[in-house]
């Protein structure tokens, strides 16, 4: 994996939060398409198993797109973005996660490119999803951008920070939400 390297951890959030803030604005291309986006994960998630009132977490949720897409299945979703966007996204870092050990069902994240520190991310998915919990992880594999904080070059390094975790789904996809082309989902024993 190749990481971005910020001089400090507030060139990290200033970077990161840079496009969050034009999408809030309306001043991104990405501002026009909030429907064409909750259609996409009203599909997505219609082919998963999620329990209708089970407590998920969508990390870096920017408008919540994702969030709604699950309170609409009946589950209750929050998102987790470092500019908040309410109601449907709270404030809040994915490296440090501000929930109980073991109190989340489901999460979903298709951020992990923008990840300052992953491994630290990784421990805190560990940390709150609760057993026999699944963590659905679109991935955009073999690509790098200035917008990302790192790439990856196989869902393999993503795999290896989750030992004995079934894997569901690990495959490629079309292409969607700025360029992921692979789809990873992990339960937790």
């Amino acid at each position: 994996m190749k990481i971005r390297d910020y001089p400090d951890y507030a060139a990290y959030l200033a970077h990161q939060t840079d496009k969050s803030q034009r999408i809030k604005a309306g001043e991104c291309d990405e501002a026009g398409d909030y429907e064409k986006r909750l259609l996409g994960f009203k599909l997505l998630f219609a082919q998963l198993e999620v329990t209708p009132g089970a407590k998920a977490l969508c990390l870096g949720a920017r408008r919540g797109e994702e969030v709604q897409a699950l309170r609409e299945i009946g589950v209750d979703a929050i998102g987790l973005d470092l500019v908040g966007f309410p109601p449907l996204v709270h404030h809040g870092d994915m490296h440090d996660l501000p929930y109980w050990d073991e109190s989340v069902a489901f999460i979903y994240s298709n951020s992990i490119d923008h990840l300052l520190d992953p491994k630290r991310c990784f421990a805190e998915i560990r940390r709150v999803l609760t057993p026999d919990g699944l963590c659905l992880l679109p991935l955009q594999l073999g690509k790098w951008s200035d917008e990302v904080a790192n790439q990856l070059d196989g869902a393999g390094e993503v795999l290896a920070e989750f030992p004995g975790w079934a894997v569901e789904v690990n495959g490629s996809v079309e292409e969607f939400a700025g360029g992921l082309n692979w789809q990873l989902a992990i339960r937790k024993p």
